[in-house]
């Protein structure tokens, strides 16, 4: 990834990044919240779907 796109959105960070991909991937592949948020060591799922741009209905992501 260019330098450059991850100074023109600084909110883009390298660690953000690799993270959602890991956490987009695993989700995509019917992987739990639970796991993926354990994985990803968050305290709150809520965490974990603003990693994955989903919100959280009745502790399930959609």
């Amino acid at each position: 990834m260019s330098t450059a796109i991850l100074t023109a959105q600084p909110h883009c960070t390298m660690h953000r990044l690799t993270g959602c991909a890991m956490l987009t991937t695993h989700a995509n592949n019917g992987v739990a919240l639970k796991t993926l948020q354990d994985t990803a060591g968050h305290a709150s799922p809520s965490t974990t779907a603003a990693y994955l741009h989903r919100r959280i209905r009745n502790g399930t992501m959609s």
